[in-house]
């Protein structure tokens, strides 16, 4: 998949709610050239090619991650 000149927009969440603490969500846009990159499905890959592109994310991609604690979603 190429869609080089656009951006792309993932958004993910890690957590089951209160029930089983907090619940972290984050967001990342990247250049439309990294859809090349392997980033389709990181639990197809291996820890080695994950460790690589996070250290490519971190350094070319905007991202936020935010984490609501049990107390914040009872409320």
């Amino acid at each position: 998949m190429s869609v080089s000149g656009r951006s792309l927009c993932g958004i993910d969440e890690a957590g089951r709610g209160p029930l089983a603490g907090s619940l972290v969500m984050a967001g990342v846009i990247l250049d439309g050239s990294m859809a090349d990159a392997g980033l389709m499905d990181s639990k197809k890959l291996t820890e080695k090619k994950r460790e690589a592109l996070y250290e490519i994310i971190i350094k070319n991609a905007r991202f936020h991650i935010i984490s609501f604690s049990a107390a914040q979603i009872d409320a």
